[in-house]
């Protein structure tokens, strides 16, 4: 599956382009997901959740930050190397 959006954003952004923003978008997700856990589903600014909701909020905390560290985890071990490369090379 996350194959099937990494080829996608690649067709969009071209090179290492993809991957970092498949990447930042993992960051997002994971620091909501752990922000949201660790608050436990009580608040999350600017809102508060209500009681009765909270359950199927830390269930989404929990899918946001598996979704979050799997976007991270799933580039290619070269991708430091190949996104400064990238940079310097204008």
């Amino acid at each position: 599956m996350f194959e099937a959006i990494a080829e996608s954003f690649s067709a969009v952004f071209p090179g290492v382009w993809g991957e970092l923003v498949l990447v930042l978008i993992g960051g997002g997700a994971f620091t909501t997901g752990l922000v949201g856990l660790l608050l436990g589903g009580r608040r999350l600014p600017p809102f508060e959740i209500p009681p009765r909701l909270r359950p199927y909020a830390n269930f989404a905390f929990v899918i946001m930050f598996l979704a979050g560290l799997t976007l991270i985890t799933n580039t290619a071990p070269d991708f430091v190397e190949r996104l400064v490369m990238a940079i310097v090379q204008g």
